[in-house]
């Protein structure tokens, strides 16, 4: 694919939430030009004229180092200048600190490269220079071009300027909320672009610092403005490789996939099968330069792919079994919209993942990514709610992967405390993560150890209390199909309890909304409170325990971000705390959580449930597995 222009750096920050000034910024960009010459044919030479100042002692190393990221069968890179300039002095790069690395695990396969600058003489101060011409011969998809300039919170920029000069005609659709970028186009062979404003770099000192991209400035170009008549040639290729039909030797795969009952039961044979055979390498690797997948009985005899090889693959297989498959090109990553907005101008680089989609004659649609280690016949949230470009051979069009909703990621989790001590108790933990809450575990067990992962996930459950001795009764589990995932674990902890007169206090966990979600006032960035949306049930147990007061009473919020709810009660010899959350938008822009409604969220959640608990007393004595 042809690369994305993207100035968007992150580093660290400290106290007092604001934008970080100019003379803060640990380096600032004096200058980042970049030319385009973009011929007939789709194949481009771009060259990037660059300075960075140096300002702080942090900056030094990581300005120091300029990479480029190239595919070494279809581009060449040339170094025209780089030096480090110290008030007068310029000390020119040497030949000997320009380097290339291999990048990938399949040399032979991708050929993708990074080539290295490293400046000499960086002090605070030095000003970086670096020229670079990078070309290609070969272009992406014949007769086509596209890229993207993306501007985000990041690096001070004081002038920023694209222009380029097409042998075809220029189309281009911006996204500017913040009015960054001044885009002119004298005619249509030629566009530029320069931003209106130095460009401000980082937040300083906001905790937990987010932006959604729907805040960013996007200029696409596109030598088209038609989708179907953009991507015609890809879909062309793709029929291609589908052509030669399913290799001999997975003949047996589909006739054992066959005796299965269902067609979901058969396509996941088919899949964990795949999962278990074939080796995958990381998304959208450019195989001779271009997004079409290898030959099937290439990719076949070799037991390894990336996305486009493998979801070919199990197109194939699907077909010839009557399954009616589509490869389906798709964006992979988080998805902060819930629902992605639709691709208008179209370009290569809107996607960046290949997957398979199902539709059966009953009317239920499957979103399949053979590239995971645990298989799905629902999308995970890397690739739930987006457009998605179906290959159809009888007519390529845009479908949408299904949102992800509270429903699909349930955690149930029970929690016993009994006291043998006032310092010391005993807790188990148990769990059911349900429908797609699990593949997160799931995957690291198919990828990590199983100590490590065993380890993480005790962390997880025990919420930072310090625990003496652990035991699983019933570990996390997966096979190659992703399924509800039940854990029981023992642990023995330190004091959960505080004195509080002739009672115990004990504060109740608040593990689903620590930390920025109750301290969105002095923000300047958005609001990330998980991955995706999650349904969350659980009960914890102080066994031997009379309720003396809750703090505060029973609380019930409803919002159209969540819904929280606790109860607290006696039952038996036990207290009882119940909790529910509901969170249904899990990414939060700044203009939203500054409206009335959400203040009154955050002050009414803030008061039910941060920082509170039940005072607590034992039925006889201390709190103790012995009380009477």
């Amino acid at each position: 694919m042809t690369r994305f222009l993207v100035i968007l750096l992150l580093w660290a920050h400290v106290s007092e939430a604001r934008w970080m000034s100019k003379k803060e910024a640990g380096s600032v960009i004096e200058k980042f030009n970049v030319s385009y010459d973009v011929k007939k044919n789709g194949a481009w030479s771009q060259v990037i004229d660059y300075s960075v100042r140096v300002q702080s002692e942090d900056a030094k190393t990581s300005a120091s180092q300029f990479t480029i990221e190239y595919n070494s069968m279809t581009d060449k890179v040339d170094v025209l200048e780089a030096y480090t300039l110290n008030g007068k002095t310029r000390t020119d790069v040497e030949a000997s600190a320009i380097e290339d690395r291999d990048k990938g695990e399949a040399r032979d396969y991708d050929a993708m490269k990074v080539r290295s600058v490293v400046f000499p003489q960086v002090q605070i101060g030095s000003r970086l220079f670096i020229k670079y011409r990078m070309s290609t011969s070969k272009p992406i998809i014949e007769d086509r071009w596209s890229d993207v300039l993306t501007l985000g919170p990041g690096v001070w920029v004081e002038a920023f300027k694209l222009n380029i000069v097409s042998e075809r005609p220029l189309f281009y659709d911006l996204s500017d909320p913040r009015g960054l970028v001044s885009v002119k186009q004298k005619d249509k062979m030629h566009l530029e672009a320069s931003n209106k404003r130095e460009i401000p770099g980082w937040v300083h000192a906001e905790k937990d610092a987010y932006f959604h991209p729907g805040g960013n400035t996007y200029l696409w170009i596109s030598t088209e403005k038609d989708w179907p008549k953009f991507m015609s040639v890809v879909n062309s290729d793709f029929d291609k490789i589908q052509a030669s039909g399913v290799p001999v030797k997975l003949a047996g795969w589909m006739k054992e996939a066959a005796k299965k009952k269902t067609p979901e039961e058969q396509i996941l044979a088919l899949m964990e099968r795949m999962s278990r055979d074939f080796r995958y390498f990381g998304d959208w690797r450019r195989h001779n330069g271009g997004i079409v997948p290898r030959p099937l009985n290439e990719i076949e005899k070799s037991r390894y792919g990336d996305c486009k090889d493998l979801s070919s693959l199990l197109t194939a297989m699907l077909r010839a079994m009557k399954i009616p498959a589509n490869v389906a090109l798709i964006r992979r990553g988080d998805n902060p919209y819930g629902h992605e907005p639709d691709y208008a101008l179209p370009a290569v680089n809107r996607f960046n993942h290949a997957i398979v989609q199902v539709k059966l004659a009953d009317g239920k649609t499957f979103w399949l990514d053979p590239t995971n280690p645990v298989s799905s016949l629902k999308p995970f949230p890397d690739i739930a709610g987006r457009p998605a470009w179906i290959l159809d051979p009888k007519g390529a069009y845009f479908d949408r992967t299904p949102p992800s909703t509270p429903d699909d990621f349930q955690h149930v989790h029970d929690y016993e405390y009994r006291f043998k001590s006032d310092d010391e108790v005993a807790v188990r933990v148990n769990a059911t993560l349900k429908n797609l809450a699990s593949h997160n575990i799931a995957n690291e067990l198919m990828l990590s150890s199983r100590s490590a992962v065993l380890s993480n996930t005790l962390d997880y459950f025990s919420e930072g209390l310090e625990v003496k001795s652990f035991k699983y009764v019933k570990e996390p589990k997966t096979g190659r199909a992703i399924a509800d995932m039940p854990i029981v674990l023992d642990y023995d902890s330190g004091r959960v309890t505080f004195s509080a007169g002739k009672g115990s206090f004990f504060v109740i966990p608040d593990g689903f909304l620590n930390g920025p979600f109750y301290e969105t006032e002095d923000r300047e960035s958005d609001l990330k409170l998980s991955q995706e949306p999650y349904s969350f049930k659980g009960v914890r147990r102080l066994k031997d325990t009379r309720l003396v007061q809750e703090v505060p009473a029973t609380c019930r919020v409803d919002s159209e971000w969540m819904t929280l709810e606790r109860v607290v009660k006696s039952e038996g010899r036990d207290v009882l705390v119940s909790q529910q959350v509901d969170l249904k938008k899990p990414y939060i822009r700044k203009e939203e959580f500054r409206t009335p409604a959400f203040k009154r969220l955050q002050a009414e959640t803030k008061r039910c449930f941060y920082r509170t608990g039940i005072l607590v007393e034992p039925l006889k004595g201390s709190l103790s597995l012995n009380a009477q």
